[in-house]
């Protein structure tokens, strides 16, 4: 073999040779990227198979806690158990004339069943919002599908009606207990939902304030006992519950039963009072009157002063009210502290004063005196309207 022949031998021997390893090393990768896509597959199975025991479990962990929340299995049971809780529920809560039906019941498949009710009373806000806070605490598998509050025309409770839906669990005990644990969705203190729920007139115009009608400015003689009442009247209707805030002067004090304030002073000076007014709608108006009290020395003389006084010059319509459909007026005599509530018909002697109720609306009273009508409107005087029509 010449020496070129060698050289070429050589030559195509290591060109197979490098063949061979590509070859050889494009086997291994091969093998190895396999082997890689064989494990990702593996440990996705791996992860699936986790992932759906972990579902099982907590599919199964849903369940128990719907059968411990379920109507007992049986359905003669499920049905008196809770017509039996519904009726207790009701009567708890205060309403009254209280209707509990059972309906009628579906099966789920082979899974549940559910039963219909429906269920009627009548009672205030607050009571309706008690019951609906003890339905929603206890964690049965109820719901309420339709709700209706209604006016009672005829009284001042409320109309409610509810239909219910209810499950029972084909998994149930036949004498399932009722749930233990309270709903972890509904708070247990009733008193934040009464705050904000009854506190609302959802059939009546807004609750108006009290307003002060009485004299900003009263007089007290020295060393001897002194009482009055500060005269407040609500719009509405509603009572007014008087008390004294602040910083309260000694010798000073109230019946807050009466609202009568009792000032026995041994000292002249002026006294400051604050007084608050609350009255009784929804939500309840406060008012805050400050008034002042004059301790005085007694007169000079204890023989009364005889004069002529006609209370008819202090005699003011405050208010115009419409209530139960009619309109009335509220009529003030400050010097007797007396308010008369006054509608059309009505005879009235007020001092010198003395005639019929016309009529009364939203913007006056008319009033009929002598043959003669005239009109007062809101905080006019009847002694000047009376005058007035003599000129007119």
């Amino acid at each position: 073999m010449t020496q070129r022949e060698r050289i070429l031998a050589i030559a195509v021997g290591g060109v197979l040779v490098l063949i061979g390893m590509q070859w050889a090393l494009n086997r291994f990768r091969d093998a190895r990227s396999q082997r890689d896509l064989e494990i990702s597959r593996l440990e996705s199975e791996l992860q699936t198979a986790q992932s759906m025991q972990l579902a099982g479990l907590a599919a199964a962990d849903r369940m128990s806690g719907f059968i411990e929340r379920s109507l007992p299995a049986n359905a003669d049971a499920a049905v008196n158990a809770y017509m039996e809780w519904l009726y207790t529920l009701m009567d708890a809560s205060g309403v009254s004339g209280t209707d509990v039906r059972s309906l009628n019941s579906t099966a789920s498949g082979d899974l549940y069943r559910v039963y219909n009710y429906r269920v009627s009373a009548s009672g205030d806000m607050e009571e309706i919002v008690w019951l609906l806070h003890a339905f929603h605490r206890t964690d049965y598998l109820h719901r309420i599908t339709t709700l209706g509050i209604k006016p009672n025309r005829g009284s001042s409770l409320l109309n409610l009606s509810m239909s219910i839906q209810v499950l029972a669990m084909n998994d149930a005990a036949e004498k399932q207990p009722p749930p233990e644990r309270p709903s972890p969705l509904i708070d247990d203190d009733v008193e934040k939902y009464v705050a904000t729920i009854v506190n609302r007139n959802y059939y009546a115009p807004p609750n108006q304030p009290p307003r002060y009608s009485g004299e900003a400015t009263v007089e007290a003689v020295v060393d001897a006992d002194f009482r009055f009442k500060p005269n407040f009247e609500d719009p509405d209707g509603d009572e007014v519950s008087l008390r004294l805030i602040g910083d309260v002067p000694d010798g000073v004090g109230m019946d807050e039963a009466s609202g009568e304030i009792r000032v026995r002073r041994d000292e002249l000076g002026d006294l400051t009072l604050l007084v608050e007014a609350r009255d009784s709608g929804r939500p309840a108006r406060i008012v805050e009157q400050e008034l002042t009290i004059s301790v005085v020395e007694p007169p000079a003389t204890e023989e009364p002063m005889q004069t002529a006084f006609d209370d008819a010059t202090q005699a003011f319509v405050t208010a115009l009210i419409y209530s139960r459909g009619s309109w009335k007026a509220w009529v003030t005599v400050r010097t007797r502290g007396e308010k008369l509530e006054l509608q059309a018909g009505d005879d009235f002697e007020i001092g010198e004063l003395s005639g019929k109720v016309v009529d009364v609306t939203q913007r006056f009273v008319e009033l009929e005196v002598d043959d003669r009508r005239f009109t007062v409107g809101l905080d006019g005087n009847l002694a000047e309207a009376a005058k007035q029509s003599l000129v007119d």
